[in-house]
């Protein structure tokens, strides 16, 4: 999707049913055109059957992360 910086997928190591994705993206308009997008509705039609309980989903809201520099 345009603006996904990263998608990440994990099992959990308790539940081998759940899951955690994790996205990153370059700015809030990219992410919400993402959860208007056709692409995420035809994957949550696909899915929604295969979950054994109502998901999750807790945003992590953006900020610029400041690089490490060593001195010297």
């Amino acid at each position: 999707m345009p603006g996904c910086i990263a998608f990440r997928v994990f099992s959990s190591g308790e539940r081998n049913t759940d899951i955690t994705v994790v996205h990153e993206w370059i700015d809030q308009v990219s992410f919400d055109d993402y959860l208007a997008s056709d692409a995420l509705a035809r994957s949550c039609q696909l899915l929604r059957p295969m979950r054994p309980r109502t998901p999750a989903s807790r945003p992590l809201r953006p900020h610029t992360l400041a690089t490490a520099r060593c001195a010297g």
